[in-house]
């Protein structure tokens, strides 16, 4: 009795783990954003005075002959102004972290429910670190993304992802976010094209891989190649979330595709799943003129319209938008 029983996962709630983790990691009770008094006004306010605090913050004291000596009448003022300042770097840290937390209760309002799997302390610690200092909507709104994915799934983020996007410069992310619409999937792989004709076409600069190489999304080495072997018992599928190039061995003879490629890292991958895509259509169609310039035998190309992708699960269009036939000599 009993084997062979798969037991079953919890299910949670989503909004109230999240509430959860707000609690441990940043100490308060959150309240969602149409819940709170906060208003734009008061915001405003604590930065002008933020603001007005740094600029007025030198320090009133002398040194004469190995003393430090402090200018006591003003000694009071400038205690005040310390504390002042200090409040104010907190309040606007506070509103960083609910607004990463708004925009994870954003996605995660409309899931029925998430593993109880608890999220790992050490990467809420990680987490609410960085994203008080968070000020950028658009960041702030990844950041929402990469808290409510965690919840959704523990362990979907490293701690070494948390800490290369958070160093992440802003043109950096800019460049990512360029690129993204021409990358593309094969099996557990994503990839950019690198075809030197490809990346003029889509205004890809060799330095902006680079960058992106230097920050640890992108694998720039010269010789990485994505390499197909094709026959009649093994296919292969290149695709996005928009269209697929499904490859097909016409014979027992096998036939072999390599290309060069700019493959992601697992941060790069991670980054991926969170920022807003919206893949170019004719990035699918490139591939397969790349190969079919390669002078291939014995295969069939076809290209369908994507529906969906659940993990390594694709369902599509049954009619293909075109085909490609290379029959051996």
């Amino acid at each position: 009795m009993g084997e062979g029983l798969e037991i079953a996962k919890v299910l949670v709630a989503p909004l109230e783990k999240l509430i959860d983790v707000a609690k441990s990691g940043a100490g308060i009770l959150y309240q969602p954003r149409h819940k709170r008094k906060m208003t734009d006004a008061t915001v405003y306010e604590i930065e002008q005075v933020s603001e007005a605090l740094r600029k007025n913050s030198d320090v009133l004291v002398s040194y004469n002959n190995g003393d430090v000596i402090v200018n006591v009448p003003e000694w009071n003022d400038f205690l005040a102004r310390t504390k002042h300042r200090r409040i104010c770097q907190e309040l606007i840290n506070q509103r960083n972290i609910e607004a990463v937390i708004d925009n994870a209760y954003s996605e995660l309002e409309d899931e029925p429910a998430v593993t109880e799997e608890p999220v790992d302390t050490d990467w809420i610690a990680r987490l609410f670190s960085i994203i008080k200092d968070i000020s950028n909507e658009e960041m702030q709104y990844v950041w929402g993304k990469i808290l409510a994915g965690e919840i959704k799934q523990p362990g979907s983020f490293s701690l070494r992802t948390l800490d290369a996007i958070r160093n992440m410069s802003q043109k950096e992310a800019e460049i990512f976010q360029k690129i993204s619409p021409y990358i593309l999937r094969e099996g557990d792989k994503y990839f950019l094209l690198s075809d030197s004709k490809i990346l003029e076409k889509y205004d890809i600069k060799y330095a902006e891989i680079m960058k992106l190489d230097e920050c640890g999304l992108v694998n720039s080495g010269a010789h990485i190649s994505l390499n197909l072997t094709i026959s009649d018992s093994k296919d292969a599928e290149i695709f996005n979330t928009d269209k697929m190039l499904y490859i097909e061995g016409l014979s027992t003879n096998i036939t072999k595709i390599s290309f060069g490629d700019f493959a992601l890292t697992s941060t790069g991958i991670e980054l991926y799943s969170v920022i807003s895509v919206s893949p170019d259509e004719n990035i699918v169609f490139d591939v397969a003129k790349l190969i079919e310039k390669k002078n291939p035998q014995n295969i069939k190309m076809s290209i369908y319209k994507v529906n969906s992708i659940e993990g390594q699960t694709i369902t599509y269009k049954s009619l293909p938008l075109r085909e490609y036939m290379f029959k051996g000599k």
